[in-house]
């Protein structure tokens, strides 16, 4: 790995002033906010190639400990017990396919849905 790094791009503050509620206060990073922003995409470029300039020395690392992780856990582990649904009557489990970036979700009744209360009856039946 070089002993050289790359210099971080740094955004420009530009003040904005936000009047709520009768008190000011400034935001100098404001203007981040607007996505379609060229100066924004811009800023968000450039934070990518230089995050992509430290970790691509590390591709290799990364790789080996990934199938090591991988590795060590089995294709059918299953997540916690998560209320899917109406929370009285449905567990579900979040669990591997078949791949490591493929999940299914697997329900199970709790208990059946109570049932629906009648009507009530109209005066002109």
């Amino acid at each position: 790995m070089s002993s050289v790094f790359q210099t971080p791009p740094v955004a420009q503050a530009k003040p904005f002033s936000i009047r709520a509620h009768g008190d000011t206060r400034v935001d100098n990073w404001y203007w981040l906010r607007c996505s379609t922003d060229p100066e924004v995409i811009a800023l968000l470029e450039a934070e990518n190639s230089y995050t992509r300039s430290l970790f691509t020395p590390l591709a290799g690392l990364q790789k080996k400990l990934y199938d090591e992780i991988a590795g060590r856990t089995p294709e059918t582990d299953y997540s916690v017990p998560v209320l899917r649904g109406s929370a009285d009557r449905h567990l579900g489990l979040v669990a591997p396919l078949t791949s490591h970036d493929c999940v299914v979700v697997v329900g199970q009744a709790l208990q059946p849905a109570p049932p629906s209360p009648p009507s009530p009856a109209r005066p002109d039946e």
